[in-house]
């Protein structure tokens, strides 16, 4: 039986992309282990100490200090201060493989491969993260982008260095990761986001004449695409009656001085900071999912998002790069900037969502392409083969 390190600096709780794709691989390992197939534990990062004690093998509590200390002393993420600790329960715990959960981690995996030189390390690619980082960082101060991005970069180079397998959320992400390390990934496969299918269909939410656009509004990519829907909401929106929704982490500034500007504040919700039970029923109770999003590293966890909760999508190229097979009938993309083509697949779907069984047939296809289900087994043959 194999014992297996996972290390994630993102808490399982949350509901971004980082925490969606720590429970994709924690469920996985759970359900391994109740196989008796391996023997697992965590290493997590959490802003609350011992919020499920017990759970996991560590929990280190993040924040501001560490993540400044973290910095100074070159590394990517505060995790890595835990370095010491982490080659303590590796040698403990007798660990075969660790699973390493982004490749903001690289100075761990360097440590663990310097330490344990037979340990196989499997290392998962939230994003591309130095293209990330530089969006994420955009509007900040010049010297944390110059420092932010060297570190990231010093970083993301040391786990493509050490790792013996790399899991991808989509092709366009490896491509990327290969060109500017110019390292070539020998062994790898392509996972996307997946939800673990949760959905209660007994639940009944009422649709509203809405539409939503969902993300961290404080992000460049995010803010922009929130403006470009604030600004046409008069062409593509307003005749057909439909209210916008605006949700997601720490609406900038912007967003509400052009609703305001525009005099639109009665066809607008902006809703800050929702709890997952919030985003649920704002994302079921609306009729299209729109994402015009172009650019920084696309919309992976909110498209498939969308689609798990049956929503219809409406997004540009930018936002669904890197998902080339996406069904057409229930992801429309638009190019460029292109209003007439976005609103003749509003039409569309406006039409299409009365057609009986339309939502329940999106989440089929949801728990066919994305369900834990469908990657369980590619994850334990990455296990059985590393």
């Amino acid at each position: 039986m194999k014992n297996i390190l996972y290390i994630s600096s993102t808490n399982p709780e949350y509901s971004n992309g980082g925490a969606i794709g720590t429970k994709k691989i924690i469920g996985i390992l759970e359900e391994l282990e109740r196989n008796e197939k391996i023997k697992w534990y965590g290493i997590i990062n959490k802003e609350i100490k011992n919020q499920n004690k017990g759970k996991y093998l560590l929990e280190i509590e993040r924040n501001k200090k560490k993540a400044l200390l973290s910095r100074i002393l070159g590394y990517s993420e505060q995790l890595e201060l835990a370095s010491k600790k982490i080659l303590k329960a590796i040698k403990e715990k007798n660990i075969n493989i660790v699973i390493l959960q982004n490749s903001r981690l690289g100075s761990i995996s360097e440590k663990i491969k310097k330490n344990f030189p037979k340990i196989k390390i499997i290392q998962n690619f939230d994003n591309f993260e130095y293209e990330f980082s530089t969006m994420f960082t955009k509007n900040m101060n010049k010297t944390i982008q110059v420092i932010e991005k060297y570190n990231v970069k010093k970083s993301e180079k040391k786990a493509l260095q050490n790792m013996d397998y790399g899991i991808f959320l989509t092709e366009k992400d490896k491509k990327s990761v290969e060109e500017f390390y110019k390292i070539k990934c020998k062994k790898y496969k392509i996972i996307p986001i997946i939800y673990n299918n949760i959905f209660t269909e007994e639940k009944y939410i009422k649709k509203k004449k809405q539409v939503i656009f969902t993300g961290s509004l404080d992000m460049e990519a995010n803010i922009e695409a929130g403006l470009f829907l604030v600004e046409n909401y008069k062409k593509i929106l307003e005749k057909k009656r439909l209210k916008l929704v605006l949700a997601g982490r720490n609406p900038n500034n912007r967003l509400i001085k052009k609703i305001k500007e525009l005099k639109i504040e009665t066809k607008i919700e902006l809703i800050a900071n929702p709890t997952k039970e919030e985003m649920e029923i704002l994302l079921r109770e609306s009729l299209i999912y729109i994402s015009p999003v172009f650019e920084g590293s696309g919309m992976k966890t909110k498209v498939i998002e969308a689609l798990f909760y049956g929503l219809p999508i409406i997004a540009s190229e930018h936002s669904v790069i890197g998902y080339n097979n996406l069904e057409k009938k229930y992801v429309k993309v638009f190019k460029n900037r292109n209003i007439e083509e976005l609103n003749t697949f509003i039409e569309e779907l406006l039409e299409e969502k009365n057609e009986i069984n339309f939502e329940k047939n999106i989440r089929e296809y949801f728990k066919e392409n994305f369900s834990t289900k469908k990657v369980f087994k590619e994850i334990e043959e990455i296990i059985d083969n590393v």
